[in-house]
């Protein structure tokens, strides 16, 4: 349920940062792989697991993977 709600959010917004963040959390459920995923789009897993923290710190209903 989350995805199709988000995925219509990215196609609006104009945060190109948020639209990364976002897209990289994609992938990282799409492969179930988080360190693969950030090795793919060339992040850091620290950098995954920060914003991951942050969302779920501001009571974002998004799926672990």
């Amino acid at each position: 349920m989350w995805k199709s709600i988000v995925k219509k959010q990215i196609k609006y917004n104009k945060n190109m940062d948020i639209c990364r963040r976002i897209t990289l959390f994609f992938k990282a459920d799409k492969i179930r792989n988080i360190t693969l995923a950030c090795k793919k789009l060339g992040y850091k897993r620290a950098y995954y697991y920060y914003w991951w923290n942050r969302f779920k710190a501001a009571g974002c209903d998004i799926l672990t993977v």
